[in-house]
């Protein structure tokens, strides 16, 4: 029934919508500036087994700005960014119930939204990405029954919230290589939505309601890492290349459906959904100038009930302004006090240079 395959529209986009760090801001370490903006389009193509079997091709276009500060072996850089994402689904199967034939046909989807994220940043060791984002999905469709020659139309909206947290370690095995573990934890939450069909002149109607849908996501893996940076004589070049491999799994509760007609009313259980599979990732790092940075990134999972059968990535960062604000203190200070003191001195020492450089950019805007 169509009721109960059009939930898994957005669904699918929202999946495809978890990425890591890498994939999105690049590679952070060595940079001496405290402000960046970045911007990244992804194109990608994923498929769900579920129902009637989904496929999906996606473009996605990100943008973000971010204010860093650092500290003794550390850049801690807090950000915004904002997305659309446009998709044009098609189901593999149609259907067939009560000796009547529906097919979905011109089926489009998108979303939309704003993240905030923390991305903290050793030199040489752990690393932690937090990014928490809130969207809003949206798939339209139509219903095409054969047998009647008509067409139905549908409109499903569910706003979304997602909560993802990296962490990883990098060790350093020689000069140009680095191997780095890591695991990601994520908590997501898409709204209750509900959508009617109805022929056009007719009183006739279908209402479905989809209940919330609550996510839970991890994985866990490794990336190799190789840097090409002693073969350039000029430290404002550099290239790097990465390949990840990675166990995930996600766990999906919810989706229970309610269906309401003309003349009669019916629920639709949706059991617990447990997928594992694996995801494998190449990419590579540019540092084509001290200030800009490329990056690039290819994906593809295997064996899952929704699997991602490519996804790239592009994307370029521009960094300016001083640099990152001393998160560290002098000797003096802290010999002076305990951790509490030294806590409140380096929020001031913060808030002191991102006054000192808000007034340097307006100044700069104004001449």
């Amino acid at each position: 029934m169509t009721g109960l395959n059009a939930p898994l529209l957005n669904q699918t986009l929202y999946l495809a919508g978890f990425d890591y760090l890498s994939q999105r801001m690049g590679e952070l370490r060595d940079n001496p500036y405290s402000h960046g903006v970045w911007a990244r389009i992804v194109n990608g193509g994923v498929s769900n087994s579920l129902g009637l079997g989904l496929k999906s091709n996606y473009t996605s276009f990100q943008g973000g700005y971010d204010y860093g500060f650092e500290g003794a072996g550390f850049k801690d850089f807090l950000g915004v960014s904002f997305f659309y994402t446009l998709a044009f689904p098609t189901f593999e199967s149609e259907i067939v119930s009560e000796k009547q034939t529906r097919i979905f046909e011109n089926l489009q989807s998108y979303s939309t939204g704003v993240s905030v994220y923390n991305s903290y940043i050793q030199d040489e060791g752990w690393y932690n990405d937090s990014v928490l984002k809130l969207q809003y999905l949206q798939s339209t469709f139509e219903i095409y029954n054969p047998n009647r020659d008509r067409t139905r139309e549908g409109k499903l909206g569910n706003f979304a919230l997602s909560l993802l947290s990296e962490f990883g370690y990098r060790f350093r095995l020689a000069e140009d290589w680095y191997v780095q573990p890591q695991a990601g934890f994520g908590l997501g939450w898409i709204d209750k939505g509900s959508f009617r069909q109805s022929y056009e002149g007719s009183s006739e109607f279908l209402d479905t309601q989809i209940s919330h849908t609550l996510i839970l996501k991890s994985s866990f893996g490794s990336s190799f890492g190789y840097t090409l940076k002693r073969f350039f004589p000029t430290q404002k070049f550099n290239l790097s290349f990465y390949m990840g491999t990675f166990y995930e799994f996600d766990y999906i509760y919810g989706r229970d459906i309610s269906l309401n007609t003309t003349n009669l009313s019916s629920s639709h259980h949706s059991p617990s959904l447990f997928d594992p599979h694996f995801l494998i990732n190449l990419g590579t790092n540019i540092q084509a100038y001290e200030s800009v940075r490329i990056y690039f990134d290819f994906e593809k999972s295997f064996f899952g009930m929704m699997t991602k059968d490519y996804q790239v990535s592009l994307g370029v960062r521009y960094s300016f302004g001083e640099s990152p604000v001393r998160g560290g203190l002098d000797n003096n200070a802290t010999k002076g006090g305990g951790e509490e003191e030294n806590l409140f001195l380096l929020i001031l020492e913060y808030l002191e240079s991102f006054i000192t450089d808000f007034e340097y950019l307006t100044k700069d805007t104004t001449l």
